[in-house]
């Protein structure tokens, strides 16, 4: 019996990529869920079992587009979310990190649209992945503001967190509601009313 061509293409980067992109394309469309093992080879042009030489099962190709998605932005120098790390004074990290996560999800929609599926899920902790990973290091810099005195002791580090990182997506999933909006001059109050409010809930008074 001669073997297909899809069962006998090496293995390789290229296989791999080839496998993660049309995961990534059929995640962001159906979620999780709705999204099988057989619809990505399919879309991908190559046989179900290559899928399983990369990843053990669906959930864990989930967590490699997730992590592949994030991972330059998250540790960009420049413009990564995770260099607000190096910021010393807890409302520039604010302003940062806010306006950092804004501008990720304005530029990758497909982004916007898996961590919105995620939630969805009933078990989304199966879902985290490595990549998320890097919530740890941002809890452990709140913590370091909140024993310097730059944040309220009364102040609920992990509900900080939720504000925090849910904001910025927000935006994008409730704005469609108000057709009329001007985005680009809303943008920016935006970033800065999220900001400023945070900063002002939680930062102790000086004197």
């Amino acid at each position: 019996m001669t073997k297909s061509k899809e069962a006998t293409k090496p293995l390789n980067e290229d296989s791999k990529g080839t496998i993660l992109q049309a995961a990534r394309q059929l995640f962001s469309e159906k979620g999780f869920a709705a999204t099988s093992i057989s619809q990505i080879a399919k879309v991908a042009g190559i046989n179900q079992s290559l899928i399983y030489h990369y990843f053990e099962n669906k959930a864990a190709l989930w967590k490699e587009v997730k992590a592949q998605s994030i991972a330059g932005f998250e540790y960009d120098e420049q413009s990564g979310f995770l260099s607000v790390l190096e910021c010393e004074k807890f409302d520039d990290f604010v302003n940062e990190f806010i306006r950092s996560r804004f501008e990720f999800f304005e530029q990758n929609p497909d982004i916007r649209r898996l961590v919105n599926w995620q939630s969805l899920e009933a078990d989304q902790n199966a879902l985290w992945g490595a990549c998320d990973n890097s919530t740890n290091r941002i809890y452990d810099k709140l913590q370091t503001f909140k024993l310097e005195g730059q944040i309220s002791k009364e102040v609920d580090i992990h509900h900080l967190m939720i504000l925090l990182f849910a904001n910025s997506l927000n935006y994008f999933t409730y704005m469609k509601r108000f057709p009329s909006h001007d985005c680009e001059k809303g943008k920016e109050q935006f970033v800065s009313l999220v900001a400023r409010g945070i900063i002002a809930a939680v930062m102790v008074d000086r004197p």
